[in-house]
């Protein structure tokens, strides 16, 4: 028996992504329970990017710079809605910031990518796409992304245009996770973002929760950034894995299952 199973796993994911993660999870023999805390909506005001499309469609990008599945699917969702097809992005060479991006690229655009860095962050794209002088690179983020990237291929001579594509706003729905964490019905929670750390503690607090309840529960976070946020907000940060996958995510939550399960129990605990 793994490690992982008749666990109940918390997926804190966004609707559109969390099936991924619960598929890997329910193979591992664990029992995925969704509680999305983080959602994807338009931009405020979707003018630049729209304006950043149209110009893809008249030629005048040699790059397109995707740092999160996200950002593929918020084009593809103003592509539709623009009237445009997804021809228009299909002469740019393409940038993934990790196989997951990469993977959603070619399934939701039609794109194979070019480069993905091996350590799968938007510092180290930055450096994968070294030197870039003049190159024209079109970067859609989120309205909550550092300008890493976009500063350090302006500093080597390309021009960019960043443009908002989407917002990560708190998720919603899913099962009672206030009642079930009072309970003792869960055993870990998983978080893949910075957004679903900050957002988790306080739907479980909004929902009638208690913080110090949620702060007994082993928490593994999908890369060291998420696991900082998640530190931040009193978590117990259990399993960060060093390749940050959603595969690496669960194997580190294996691991950390089965060293509890070797591990004896301290005096008092038996």
């Amino acid at each position: 028996m793994n490690g992982l199973q008749g666990k109940a796993i918390v997926v804190t994911r966004a609707p559109h992504q969390a099936d991924a993660l619960a598929l890997l999870l329910a193979e591992a023999g664990a029992m995925p329970v969704f509680y999305p805390c983080v959602d994807i909506a338009p931009p405020d005001d979707p003018a630049p990017l729209d304006a950043a499309l149209r110009a893809a469609e008249m030629g005048e990008f040699d790059w397109l710079a995707l740092t999160s599945a996200n950002a593929t699917w918020a084009v593809s969702r103003r592509l539709a809605e623009l009237g445009l097809p997804l021809t228009v992005l299909h002469g740019l060479r393409l940038a993934a910031v990790g196989p997951a991006t990469a993977a959603a690229a070619r399934d939701v655009l039609g794109l194979n990518a070019d480069i993905i860095p091996d350590e799968f962050s938007s510092a180290a794209l930055a450096q994968v796409l070294t030197p870039l002088a003049e190159a024209r690179v079109l970067l859609p983020v989120s309205s909550l992304a550092e300008t890493t990237l976009a500063d350090a291929l302006r500093a080597q001579g390309a021009q960019v245009t960043c443009v908002v594509a989407y917002q990560t706003v708190i998720g919603s729905g899913g099962v009672d996770l206030p009642l079930l964490l009072r309970r003792g019905e869960i055993d870990a929670i998983t978080l893949t973002s910075s957004s679903a750390a900050t957002n988790l503690r306080r739907r479980v607090v909004d929902e009638g929760g208690d913080a110090a309840t949620l702060q007994q529960f082993p928490v593994a976070c999908i890369g060291e950034r998420t696991a900082e946020m998640a530190r931040m907000k009193g978590l117990n940060v259990v399993a960060v894995p060093g390749e940050h996958t959603l595969a690496g995510l669960i194997a580190s939550l294996e691991d950390y299952f089965a060293r509890k399960t070797m591990t004896p129990p301290m005096e008092g605990e038996r």
